[in-house]
């Protein structure tokens, strides 16, 4: 190794021989166990809560500004569609006893609507998504490259539909 880095610009043939497969090596185990396995450690972002907009959107309050969260790998019911009111409150719900919002943005950061794509967390450490999904007011909503805890959600709203739990036993879906 030494060697190629006295030679300045890699551009030999035995050197180009090892790197390329090294790098391509690389990116198929980056493509197989999810580029999330090989980002950085999440920042924590720690808000106060504005509003719920809806059961998978919120408003936060972060150094002076007003940001807009969707929440990573759910999808909850859609104005004028069943269960939407009670997904909303339920959100609500999370945040009664304090407004404190922490959050973890995705490997992706932002969804096309300009919102940021977050894991979100009660100031007590409850993973809000989880919890939404594991009691059946929402499903699952799997976004590459945010897969992170796509696996654990299936098996929650799975759980959640057997069980006929919220919206699974309320409505036609």
């Amino acid at each position: 190794m030494r060697y190629f880095f006295r030679m300045g610009p890699v551009s030999s043939p035995l050197a180009l021989a090892i790197l390329v497969p090294v790098v391509f090596g690389a990116l198929l185990l980056m493509v197989y166990w999810g580029i999330e396995s090989f980002a950085p450690e999440k920042t924590e972002y720690i808000g106060s809560l504005v509003s719920v907009i809806d059961g998978d959107t919120l408003d936060v309050a972060l150094d002076g500004q007003i940001e807009r969260l969707r929440l990573i790998g759910i999808d909850t019911p859609e104005r004028d569609e069943c269960y939407y009111q009670e997904a909303k409150e339920a959100l609500e719900n999370f945040f009664l006893d304090s407004k404190l919002v922490v959050y973890y943005l995705g490997v992706d950061p932002k969804d096309k609507y300009d919102r940021w794509l977050a894991y979100v967390y009660t100031n007590d450490n409850l993973p809000v998504n989880e919890y939404l999904v594991s009691l059946g007011f929402a499903d699952v909503m799997t976004i590459s490259p945010n897969t992170k805890n796509a696996d654990r959600y299936i098996q929650l709203r799975d759980q959640a539909k057997e069980e006929k739990l919220g919206m699974w036993g309320s409505c036609t879906y």
